[in-house]
């Protein structure tokens, strides 16, 4: 009875591991009985299988040989008519217009998925609350324990979600076709012209092509498309762990750590939509840490290896040259130079030499900027409260085009950021400058889909770790929230893209929730970098 009531955490949290495993086991065993009873994914073809067929289920009928899908959506996507929040995830490509899997069929999890998120702010607030007033106590014998099943946990819960809901199908169907190809020649990825990713993110999906060529192993394709962002989730919580251990009490570390581990804006992302941005979110904050740590080197590769993954990647490159700035070191320059050139060359090399030639990549670079020109595109931000979703970017506001109000603005960020970042006698300020860089362009900038601003909550978290500053767990929790309402409403309830006076006033109110953010978080900055007298923010910078 003694051992009992001594180790009641491990024998809990022990149970709770043994029936998400089982759980995990029968949705595994049931998942791929279904697949073969419907033929969804069968035997060894089933990423061209599921691909193929998906595209012709788009519109309930047969597609014509060489004429592309239609989205339900796109018709009048250009058209005068149509209503300026018409919210859809658009699709300007023929390929983009066609995915694996039934169109919208995770539609039904949405009031789950929203019972969840609900309840996951409730407890954050509350747990907060409890940590600040030191209620809460971890025993020092069960802490290696705890912190490893609930990583454990968050993996199998990730599994089985993941499963169950089929996510975003038409990115998840291009990510299974460019997997097939990749696996194939992976070299030769970019010679048919069907792939517009940059080519770091190909090259893991050379590896999920390969592992679901078996006919084993196919059954579970849309699963395997989404297991390097769900290991990535499990790898970013486990290292706010570490990097919050070293200044605040386990408690709170283990509470931070919960908090990005079961986060719906993570999860709706990485499990539930089958998107690459917590892979994409990992490289960059790893990017940030070092040069936070003055180790410039492993940071130019992180972040050459970002910008190599998305084009968003660009967003954070300023905090190079900010470091360049404040250290005039010329010869860490060259070595982040050297080092950051090396890194791009090794990447590239191989699909350079199968194209004949190095100026790929800056056709690819352009043809994906360019690929949706819109004022914003889905994003909850400042376009599309004033009404400029969807609306082509060449339309003027006031005197200029919104192309150019959007490029005024990531300039005027940019020296936002640096001002900052320049002026604060604290070098953990480039945690800061890459969380005005994310949420600003988000905002601001034309073109931004939903998913843009994913990295500012994983962002958020390491400035306050590194700041102590409880208006960024604010900050965070806001953008966690923001970010979730903007998925949330895009892969769940505008999939059908019906347009309703309800939905224009969600729009409206994340978007206008979401430039406030950002107003309050320049404030936060300012207090930080520029206030002389340290005893001003004394009071909000204690640990907890």
């Amino acid at each position: 009875m003694e051992t009992l009531k001594k180790n009641w955490t491990k024998f809990i949290l022990s149970f709770i591991m043994l029936v998400l495993a089982i759980i995990c086991v029968y949705t595994l065993s049931t998942y791929k009985s279904s697949e073969k009873n419907t033929g969804f994914l069968k035997m060894g073809g089933g990423f061209n299988k599921s691909f193929n067929s998906s595209s012709r289920k788009l519109n309930g009928q047969p597609n014509m040989k060489g004429a592309p899908a239609q989205h339900p959506s796109n018709s009048n996507a250009n058209s005068k008519s149509a209503p300026p929040n018409n919210f859809n995830h658009n699709v300007s490509k023929p390929q983009r217009m066609m995915g694996g899997g039934e169109f919208n069929s995770s539609s039904k999890y949405s009031s789950e998925v929203l019972i969840y998120s609900l309840g996951f702010f409730a407890i954050v607030i509350c747990a907060y609350l409890a940590i600040v007033k030191k209620k809460i106590k971890i025993s020092t014998e069960n802490r290696g324990f705890i912190l490893a099943a609930f990583l454990v946990i968050g993996f199998l819960f990730r599994i089985i979600v993941g499963l169950l809901i089929t996510g975003y199908v038409t990115d998840i169907g291009l990510y299974k076709q460019w997997a097939l190809t990749a696996a194939k020649n992976l070299a030769a990825v970019y010679t048919n012209g069907s792939v517009d990713y940059p080519p770091v993110y190909l090259y893991v999906l050379s590896i999920i092509g390969k592992i679901a060529s078996s006919s084993f192993m196919s059954n579970y394709s849309t699963l395997l498309i989404k297991l390097p962002s769900i290991i990535a989730d499990i790898f970013s919580a486990y290292f706010v762990y570490r990097l919050s251990i070293k200044r605040f009490s386990y408690e709170t570390s283990f509470a931070l750590t919960l908090f990005y581990l079961f986060n719906p804006a993570i999860l709706i992302n990485s499990t539930l939509w089958g998107q690459a941005d917590s892979f994409f979110t990992l490289l960059v904050i790893l990017a940030v840490y070092f040069i936070s740590e003055d180790k410039i080197v492993p940071s130019s590769i992180f972040f050459a290896l970002s910008v190599l993954m998305k084009p968003q990647g660009i967003i954070f490159l300023p905090l190079v040259l900010f470091w360049y700035i404040k250290n005039k070191n010329l010869k860490s320059i060259f070595k982040s130079i050297a080092s950051g050139f090396i890194t791009t060359i090794i990447v590239l090399a191989p699909f350079s030499i199968s194209k004949g030639n190095i100026t790929w990549i800056f056709d690819l670079y352009t043809r994906e900027v360019s690929e949706y020109p819109y004022a914003s595109n889905n994003a909850f931000n400042f376009y599309s409260l004033i009404g400029a979703n969807r609306v082509k970017d060449s339309n003027t506001m006031f005197i200029f085009s919104y192309h150019t109000w959007g490029m005024l603005f990531i300039v005027l960020i940019t020296l936002i950021s640096g001002f900052f970042y320049l002026k604060s006698k604290n070098k953990y300020a480039s945690t800061l400058a890459a969380l005005i860089q994310v949420v600003g362009v988000f905002n601001f900038s034309v073109g931004m889909h939903e998913r843009y601003m994913f990295t500012a909550v994983l962002a958020s978290i390491l400035a306050y770790i590194y700041f102590k500053d409880k208006r960024l767990l604010l900050i965070s929790l806001l953008l966690s929230f923001i970010n979730y309402a903007n998925m949330h409403t895009i892969l769940f309830n505008r999939l059908n893209m019906n347009v309703n006076s309800s939905s224009s006033m969600l729009i409206v109110f994340i978007s206008l929730l979401n430039i406030t953010t950002f107003v309050y978080l320049i404030k936060v900055c300012f207090d930080l970098c520029l206030k002389k007298d340290i005893k001003v923010t004394e009071d909000i910078q204690n640990t907890l």
